[in-house]
């Protein structure tokens, strides 16, 4: 995993959700704590999983980032824009 990358932590509706930027793994919890928590530890299966099958887990991280910008209503010319902004 890159040094870069962000952890993004959000609260609705009483429960907190921590986002990896890089993965797209989610972390959930009642506090920030235990969302962060969360998230540590699926980072950790998604880690070992990656391992033993690279090619699942890019299609398992494209398909979350997918439903991600699908619940945040970001249309795909966006992505295509920031994608050329980024280049």
């Amino acid at each position: 995993m890159s040094t870069t990358s962000t952890v993004e932590v959000s609260q609705i509706d009483g429960q907190f959700e921590a986002v990896d930027s890089e993965t797209g793994v989610v972390g959930e919890g009642s506090t920030r704590v235990s969302a962060l928590n969360d998230l540590v530890g699926r980072l950790l299966e998604f880690q070992a999983t990656i391992e033993d099958d690279p090619v699942g887990v890019s299609r398992e991280v494209r398909e979350r980032t997918q439903r991600r910008f699908e619940e945040k209503g970001i249309e795909q010319d966006e992505v295509e824009r920031a994608i050329e902004w980024a280049r």
